[in-house]
């Protein structure tokens, strides 16, 4: 769910877990590194917390090291040479666009884009730790109740996480309860190329029928969702493709992780297509077995959860599961066994450009916001032009490869300013657009709006019986209003 600023006659003018974008989504595209996303309720493993505003950087997990929370950033992709052998600017932006339109028709063979438009699965983690009750935590709760008292946010109007504590034990000498704080982070990892036909549609009514929009036309909102699928169409599935990906996102020990279920006293287990040992160091949320009493061999890792994604961890600050081993009827000896883990939700497909690299005026970077803005700088007009860019005001882009200077409907949350007149090195002055990454980008000539956010976060709600039964009348009429349609065409 997102906080909801709607109001109107029926349930559905109000948000859901889409409000005015999915998930809350938003752009701050005058930055490289940083994706928009408000804070929402969400659900993980049966844990339902609420986040605080979400905006995270487009980073992974560490590489290289196993150190507690260690991440390092995702290199943007590279230029085309194409792009930086021709001679004018205006030459590189038309050859630019041809990427561009290459990208948006998946056409290879006009411009073989696939090195340079890189996708990344950006994701939801969380997990149980020990020893973190602190005072802020305590504080930060304790706002959280104030606010679903009063039904308002904080003094500072910044909305505030709500994290839940749990006891998940109790110590053998002090007979104390053994706290757990719960807490989550936002990453990405790298992907393979994802042809953008593997993004099916998920037809939201209660997002579309108020505002009169067809399912065509969501294609560009900010508030479609869609199912990541290389299959194209409708139906049962086994060990899926977002599967595939997943499996390759490590846990909370970083990619040098390796855990198999036999160190931890269990037996090892298989990956779901049976194509080797599962290592539980990495996201996975089925395995292959030997037949369980319902003569199965694939076994999902939640009970009824299809979306519970799960991955072992030997970090001495995660919460470790307290175990009672029972070796006979009458003899049953409590230990504390080292199995912990951590749970994530896949959350989006993010596309990224040639535009985080490109800079064909060569406009200075680094500079403290003080010299960007000096002597009352704006970029309002030529003459008071921002002198370079920097992490704040990240842009790279001639105004002139874009025919609008936003995308259509901007949310109240972007920072994508209209065009900027920026100062290169030579004192020279040019009219740019931010070059940060967001959800749609204005209308390119001869392209159209390019959508780089794919949002496939699954719905809790979509879980219940209710739900379900609701999804299959709604796929079910549209399947006899399409027969229809055809009957008196």
């Amino acid at each position: 769910m997102v906080r909801n600023y709607l109001r109107g006659t029926a349930n559905y003018h109000t948000s859901t877990h889409t409000g005015f974008g999915f998930a809350a989504i938003h752009d701050h595209s005058l930055t490289p590194v940083t994706l928009g996303m408000g804070e929402v309720t969400a659900v993980l493993n049966g844990v339902h917390f609420r986040t605080s505003h979400n905006d995270y950087d487009i980073r992974r997990p560490s590489n290289s090291s196993k150190a507690w929370l260690e991440t390092e950033p995702i290199p943007p992709p590279p230029v085309p040479e194409s792009v930086l052998n021709m001679t004018t600017v205006q030459d590189q932006i038309a050859e630019m666009r041809q990427y561009f339109l290459a990208f948006q028709t998946q056409n290879s063979s006009l411009r073989d884009y696939r090195p340079f438009f890189k996708p990344v699965l950006c994701y939801l983690e969380g997990t149980w730790l020990v020893n973190a009750t602190t005072a802020a935590n305590m504080d930060n709760n304790e706002k959280a109740r104030t606010e679903a008292y009063l039904g308002s946010v904080t003094a500072t109007n910044q909305p505030v996480s709500s994290l839940p504590t749990t006891i998940i034990g109790v110590d053998d000498v002090t007979n104390e309860p053994i706290l757990a704080q719960w807490m989550y982070r936002t990453l990405c990892y790298p992907t393979d190329d994802i042809p953008t036909s593997y993004f099916l549609k998920v037809d939201e009514l209660a997002y579309r029928y108020p505002r009169n929009l067809s399912l065509t036309a969501t294609s560009t909102t900010r508030g479609s969702h869609f199912v990541l699928d290389d299959k194209l169409t409708e139906g049962y599935r086994g060990y899926s493709f977002l599967d595939r990906l997943v499996a390759k996102i490590p846990g909370l020990d970083n990619t040098p992780g390796i855990l198999k279920e036999k160190e931890l006293g269990l037996r090892d287990v298989k990956f779901a297509d049976y194509s080797g040992v599962l290592n539980l160091g990495y996201y996975n949320r089925q395995y292959a077995d030997y037949y369980d009493a319902m003569g199965k061999t694939i076994i999902n890792r939640g009970f009824s959860d299809a979306n519970m994604f799960v991955a072992l961890t030997t970090q001495p600050q995660v919460a470790p599961l307290l175990l009672s081993q029972c070796t006979s009827p009458m003899k049953c000896v409590t230990k504390r066994r080292d199995i912990k883990a951590s749970w994530m939700m896949p959350l989006e497909i993010v596309y990224l450009t040639p535009l985080l690299r490109w800079n064909p005026y060569a406009i200075p970077f680094g500079s403290p916001q003080s010299v960007l803005t000096a002597s009352g700088r704006t970029g309002q007009t030529s003459t008071n032009a921002l002198n370079g860019s920097n992490e704040q005001s990240f842009t790279w882009t001639p105004a002139e490869f874009f025919t609008t200077p936003t995308p259509e409907n901007p949310d109240a949350a972007d920072t994508n300013p209209a065009f900027k007149w920026v100062m290169d090195g030579q004192n020279q002055t040019f009219l740019m657009a931010p070059s940060g990454t967001r959800i749609v980008l204005p209308a390119i000539a001869g392209v159209g709006s390019v959508r780089l956010r794919y949002p496939i976060a699954p719905i809790h709600g979509e879980g219940s019986s209710v739900w379900k039964e609701l999804n299959a009348l709604k796929s079910h009429l549209a399947m006899q209003i399409s027969k229809l349609s055809q009957a008196f065409n």
